[in-house]
């Protein structure tokens, strides 16, 4: 129904964080079309799409905790996976192929997932590289 230059458009504003409803009243597109579109590209190639969205919206640090062993205060680092976006449908859409590939993650606060389980950050490591 709709082509291609149009579809593109509305995709592009939802990947820079704008929501289905304020793209969808700005492009007349209904917020149902431009789902289905984001969510059949994540379903499609999920890997892609976490590492698109890591890449724009998100970041690969080094937390670090500390923790009393034997009486002495240890300080511990590991790596961790950041995703912030303030539409919950992009976080919606992140979640979803995590899920599907068997990333897990958690939500510490409406805008944030994190990801910092060992064998999480690798398979993420893996498919996802180093943000450039």
């Amino acid at each position: 129904m709709y082509n291609l230059s149009t579809r593109k458009r509305a995709l592009a504003m939802v990947s820079q964080g704008r929501s289905l409803n304020s793209v969808s009243h700005e492009t007349g597109i209904s917020r149902a079309a431009i789902r289905s579109w984001q969510q059949a590209l994540a379903d499609e190639y999920p890997w892609e799409f976490v590492r698109g969205l890591i890449h724009s919206d998100g970041c690969r640090i080094t937390n670090w905790t500390t923790r009393m062993v034997r009486g002495e205060r240890k300080r511990y680092e590991y790596p961790r996976y950041f995703f912030t976006n303030l539409s919950a449908d992009i976080i919606r859409l992140f979640t979803t192929p995590l899920d599907q590939v068997g990333v897990e993650w958690r939500q510490p606060s409406p805008r944030n997932v994190s990801v910092a389980k060992k064998a999480s950050v690798a398979l993420m490591d893996l498919h996802v590289g180093p943000k450039y």
